[in-house]
């Protein structure tokens, strides 16, 4: 494939190719679509496991977050278009709604309703 510097790549992909990548990130879409339904109707009843499937998600995202904001400030994926300071205030929100989370959720009369208390 010959890309010049002033042609647009995804002008260079084949259509069938293309809307490939599409169905599959649909379906990728589709199916963490569900699940976080799944994950949701758990949290609404009170059972254990997506408490537990929450904790460790929020902190995988807090994880991603700090690297987000590390590697927008390092410039090392730099884009001349792009808003520094936008990406990593959105960053530092996601941060501060997911570590809010997360303290809610460690709060004793959440952890009680979710069976999640150790009695004595």
């Amino acid at each position: 494939m010959n890309v010049s510097p002033n042609s647009n790549l995804g002008s260079q992909i084949e259509p069938r190719v293309l809307g490939l990548v599409f169905v599959v990130f649909g379906a990728i879409s589709l199916a963490l679509g569900v699940a976080n339904l799944v994950m949701a109707y758990g949290l609404w009843k009170g059972t254990g496991w997506p408490w537990t499937t929450s904790i460790i998600l929020l902190f995988i995202g807090i994880a991603v977050d700090m690297t987000s904001i590390s590697i927008t400030s390092a410039g090392i994926f730099s884009n001349t278009g792009s808003n520094l300071l936008g990406d990593i205030l959105s960053s530092i929100i996601s941060i501060g709604i997911s570590a809010f989370i997360v303290y809610y959720l460690y709060r004793p009369h959440v952890k009680a309703y979710f069976g999640k208390t150790i009695t004595a």
